[in-house]
């Protein structure tokens, strides 16, 4: 919540939302469009519900105090960022992301919650954007919740005990350590800490 500005999520609807942060929309019935939606640093504690809104272009709501994503708009079509919040769960993201799914520096244990597709194509693009799943410096310690189909996974808890070897991804993903790969590029594991 930013309370200083006059903004309370919990009771903010997405047009006052967009006329707050003076954002061009269009709406059909009850669905709402957007280019870029950015709550970047905002103060927010729980986000604005965003449920009916498809935000074509990037969607960033990183460097807030959030707890969760419930709320977030069901559809993103290029990078999701919710990177640097206080996440414990990945719950209530969003079903399709066409890019990036960055959920690094929070307090995640597994990615279950993680978008049913990221970075498919012509979810809004005429272009294929790279499938990658970006879940730096969290406590994980398990990938249960990691679709198949991505381009690249970095996961480096930053703390020095949780690494997920090929073999271990393998293991999660059900897949043999030499075909954990999509789109002819091979999953980034983790390199170990220098000592």
């Amino acid at each position: 919540m930013v309370e200083k500005e006059g903004f309370d999520a919990r009771r903010t609807r997405p047009e006052e939302l967009f006329h707050w942060l003076n954002i061009p929309y269009d709406c059909d019935g009850d669905r709402f469009f957007v280019g870029d939606l950015d709550l970047r640093d905002k103060n927010l504690s729980r986000l604005p519900n965003l449920r009916n809104v498809v935000v074509r272009g990037d969607f960033d709501c990183s460097y807030n105090r959030l707890s969760t994503l419930e709320g977030s708009p069901q559809e993103v079509g290029g990078n999701y960022d919710c990177s640097r919040n206080d996440l414990t769960s990945l719950r209530g993201a969003p079903r399709k992301v066409g890019g990036s799914f960055n959920c690094s520096d929070n307090a995640l244990t597994s990615l279950r919650g993680l978008p049913e597709s990221i970075g498919e194509v012509g979810i809004y693009a005429n272009y294929r954007p790279t499938s990658r799943i970006i879940a730096d410096t969290n406590p994980l310690a398990s990938l249960e919740g990691l679709p198949v189909a991505f381009d690249e996974l970095v996961c480096d808890s930053g703390d020095g005990r949780t690494h997920f070897t090929p073999d271990k991804i393998a293991e999660w993903i059900g897949a043999e350590k030499d075909r954990i790969h999509a789109g002819g590029k091979r999953v980034r594991a983790p390199s170990r800490p220098s000592r």
